[in-house]
């Protein structure tokens, strides 16, 4: 499979490039709520938002860049393009090669509880490393890798890591980025189970069976969740099964809204697990802006749609503030010549408020504080809440 087929955005992303060079960056390369669009000004508690200012953009090209950051100062940067990881301790004016490789692609990233950074996606100048475990700019060490597990423990057939998330002490479980199977752990790396698709509980009832993708997976108090979805089914959200014979990994499915088709691309919460935030697009209605954006104030069990400005296309992400109510989602409109959208929040998800701002297609966020990052294809922002 071509390395580029992999990026799991390119289905449905216009490319949108702006050059750039890489000036100061390393050489080495019922919830009771309204409708949930706040029209208005944010709330005066909240502050108004600053308009984002551009940075360099260490991915240097088409690909959507990963974001993670571990404070105002510490930011981290994964190209999905082969372009590799980056890391910034001044928040994004400057960044220096975290990794080695000239040729890793990312897709996700995690702090483990020991404070590891977990890398997750190919190295494909490293035999097929999958996931790593290290910190920028210092060692790591290979965790998963491409290939077949009856003869390699520590691999699996997966394409591309997805996403990764760290369970109890020693467990991680990895998604592929381009089919439905899972891996995982449960001694840290050491051994790994083969490449699996039936881990949803409906597969262990008699005559049970149940398929989907997992696009995004969170690891909380030691349990696992996450949210998917196949292209023509309703979107997903998934919390630790209660089924009698469920193994850590299992998952149970919770269906978002049974009116509409298509994945989430964008999941988020503010406060651990008792509020998630999900958004994605409408795939039934795709000649039109179709995105949506939900809000569970019950860990999941219920979700309640917000209405969103028109002309809202795909919600690619969403973040949070350590605060538990401040937060950003982010994406496209439609048409994509309009460019991409921002709405912040300033009560934990339960209402919007656009950015009123001209931004390109934008893929990822991240918040710390009141300090945000914005990203999309060659193109990287700072601002403040």
């Amino acid at each position: 499979m071509s390395r580029f087929v992999a990026v799991q955005s390119i289905a449905y992303t216009l490319f949108f490039a702006i050059s750039g060079c890489l000036d100061g960056a390393s050489a080495d390369k019922d919830s009771g709520m309204d409708s949930g669009l706040d029209t208005g000004e944010v709330a005066a508690d909240a502050g108004s938002p600053l308009a984002p200012t551009e940075l360099v953009d260490p991915c240097q090209g088409v690909g959507t860049p990963i974001l993670h950051a571990d404070n105002t100062h510490d930011l981290i940067v994964g190209c999905s393009n082969g372009a590799g990881l980056w890391h910034s301790t001044d928040g994004g004016d400057t960044f220096a090669k975290a990794h080695p490789s000239n040729d890793l692609y990312v897709f996700d990233l995690k702090r483990s509880r020991d404070g590891d950074l977990l890398v997750c996606g190919h190295d494909y100048e490293a035999d097929g490393v999958l996931l790593y475990r290290g910190q920028p700019g210092g060692s790591w060490d290979p965790v998963l890798s491409y290939g077949n597990n009856a003869a390699d423990l520590r691999a699996a057939y997966l394409s591309n890591c997805g996403a990764v998330a760290e369970g109890r002490e020693g467990q991680l479980v990895v998604a592929s980025l381009t089919a439905g199977d899972i891996t995982w752990t449960e001694d840290g790396g050491n051994s790994w189970a083969k490449e699996f698709r039936y881990w949803e509980d409906d597969n262990l009832e008699p005559d049970g069976y149940a398929f989907h993708y997992l696009f995004h997976l969170y690891g909380i108090d030691g349990e696992i969740y996450g949210a998917g979805s196949q292209i023509t089914e309703p979107p997903v959200f998934f919390q630790p099964s209660p089924h009698a014979d469920a193994d850590w990994w299992t998952l149970d499915s919770i269906t978002i809204d049974n009116g509409v088709d298509g994945e989430v691309w964008a999941l988020g919460t503010p406060d651990e697990g008792g509020t998630w935030v999900a958004g994605g697009r409408d795939q039934s209605a795709s000649a039109q802006a179709s995105g949506f954006l939900y809000w569970s104030g019950d860990a999941g069990e219920t979700w309640d749609a917000l209405e969103l400005p028109s002309g809202t296309d795909i919600v690619r992400g969403v973040a949070f503030a350590d605060n538990g109510l401040n937060g950003i989602a982010i994406g496209h409109k439609y048409p994509t010549s309009e460019g991409g959208f921002a709405l912040v929040t300033s009560n934990g998800g339960q209402s919007w408020t656009p950015l009123d701002e001209d931004l390109p297609l934008l893929e990822s966020v991240a918040v710390f504080g009141d300090t945000y990052w914005l990203a999309g294809d060659a193109w990287l922002s700072r601002g403040r809440l």
